[in-house]
């Protein structure tokens, strides 16, 4: 029979009972997962603003790149609605990633699996998808804001992200602030799951499964499996985000998920559910390689999982690659 690793797996509890050697020995584990994960989703999305002002463009107002590009004008435009867009993306990014290891440790123990033992895969993609649906649910009020405002359908919110959320509510009602949401869950359950298990799983096999969340990898590494873990999940689950965006922009909000993928292709054909296609995998693909390689980094910072920091480490041992 095959072999299994034995791998001491530490408990959130003896993670977070720890004192790490250095600069952080009063923080729980938790809180500096929390930290570098919502640090790591800022960072990235701040660096990818203008490729997703231009995926909204394609997506929502059927524009060619030519025009998209011409209608931004000034620079600063390009980066319209960012400071909710990292708001969001820090808050959904610092829930999801604890989150996913909470539930994979969660649903490992309730479900029998030695502690030996690898996480099992169907649990790592229930886990991903629990994780997703999460950080989804509370932040969702933002995500209406941000693509409100990058699609400049609020000209006259140009006050905080709270005055923009309030004059929502109070214009169309607080059922406004969740328009979309049964699409973006239908969406994000297989989008998370896929995306979340590809990169464990392929995290998993650069370290060969041993105590793997306190084994650092390498920026190169992360980036890689980062990116494909971007392009498996963002191709299969395109549609879904075309409907997402659509009904977050006030549009088709009194259809199901499936009525308004019909009303799309029956208005504009098949094509329409794929349109912008190509640029969103490239954007999640480089967001997804970003955001993962900061995320690794931040977490040795940090020193999550009882991780050496950068500075502490003098080199990142030997890993399987993917050849």
């Amino acid at each position: 029979g095959t072999s299994l690793r034995t791998v001491q797996k530490p408990t959130a509890r003896t993670l977070d009972d720890q004192k790490m050697p250095l600069r952080f020995p009063t923080v729980p584990n938790s809180m500096r997962h929390f930290l570098a994960s919502a640090c790591s989703g800022a960072a990235g999305v701040t660096c990818l603003a203008p490729v997703e002002i231009l995926r909204l463009s394609f997506m929502s107002k059927g524009e060619t790149f030519k025009g998209a590009v011409a209608s931004l004008g000034a620079p600063h435009m390009w980066f319209r609605g960012n400071k909710a867009d990292t708001l969001s993306t820090a808050l959904k990014v610092g829930i999801t990633m604890p989150a996913f290891a909470l539930y994979k440790n969660v649903i490992t123990t309730v479900s029998g699996v030695p502690e030996d033992a690898p996480t099992p895969r169907w649990a790592v993609f229930l886990a991903g998808a629990l994780a997703g649906c999460t950080a989804t649910c509370l932040c969702y009020p933002l995500d209406v804001v941000r693509m409100r405002i990058a699609l400049d359908t609020m000209p006259a919110a140009r006050g905080s992200i709270v005055s923009c959320l309030a004059n929502i509510g109070k214009k169309e009602g607080i059922r406004a602030l969740y328009f979309g949401l049964p699409a973006t869950i239908a969406g994000i359950i297989p989008f998370s799951s896929m995306k979340l298990a590809t990169y464990d799983m392929l995290r998993r096999r650069l370290t060969e499964g041993v105590d793997a969340e306190s084994i650092s990898i390498s920026l190169a590494q992360s980036a890689q499996i980062g990116a494909i873990a971007g392009i498996v999940a963002a191709t299969s689950c395109f549609p879904f985000e075309v409907v997402r965006r659509r009904q977050m922009g006030g549009e088709l909000t009194s259809l199901s998920v499936i009525g308004a993928m019909a009303a799309i292709v029956n208005d504009e054909g098949l094509r329409a559910l794929f349109k912008g296609v190509s640029i969103n995998v490239f954007k999640v693909a480089l967001s997804n390689s970003l955001g993962f390689a900061l995320y690794e980094n931040f977490k040795d910072v940090l020193q999550v999982d009882n991780r050496k920091p950068p500075w502490k480490r003098a080199s990142i041992a030997p890993m399987h690659s993917f050849d």
